[in-house]
């Protein structure tokens, strides 16, 4: 591989958040984001954000914008890292503990995105579940906006 090592850790937190920015912002359901503002990096994630926020089951979420939350991947034989667009932990019917899950709002598709996207989902999801320190994980892609509160109805938990 080249390219600079990745260096990533276990464990992190929204307690510290705090950054500028010269995107447009709107302020979060305040309880259920430990952040208080979603920035708006498209139309289509600004959707999905509110429809996050109506889904049923949701505890909490975060837009993953500047959390340090990065999944390592390798593409074309080069390491890099994938940076989710957000964080959602989710009730369990069946009273377990929440069940965390990506969200990717996707657009065209690429090669890059279905390689970051084919990691996450077969290898770096089920190593962290088989792993079990950090609860149960579970990734959904979204390709149309307009949908994202129905699928994240349906979504497996």
């Amino acid at each position: 591989m080249r390219g600079r090592p990745l260096s990533y850790e276990p464990e992190g937190s929204t307690d510290y958040v705090a950054f500028d920015t010269t995107r447009e912002v709107y302020e979060a359901e305040p309880g259920k984001s430990h952040v208080s503002h979603v920035t708006k990096h498209s139309g289509w994630e600004e959707t999905v954000a509110k429809a996050i926020e109506d889904a049923p089951g949701v505890r909490s979420d975060v837009k993953n914008d500047r959390l340090g939350f990065l999944i390592p991947y390798t593409h074309e034989g080069e390491a890099h890292s994938y940076e989710p667009d957000f964080l959602v932990s989710v009730d369990v019917p069946d009273g377990s503990p929440a069940l965390t899950l990506i969200v990717e709002v996707s657009g065209e598709k690429r090669a890059d995105k279905a390689a970051k996207i084919g990691f996450a989902r077969n290898l770096w999801v089920p190593a962290v579940n088989n792993d079990g320190r950090y609860g149960q994980w579970a990734i959904v892609e979204i390709t149309d906006p307009h949908a994202a509160l129905a699928i994240l109805k349906r979504t497996p938990r």
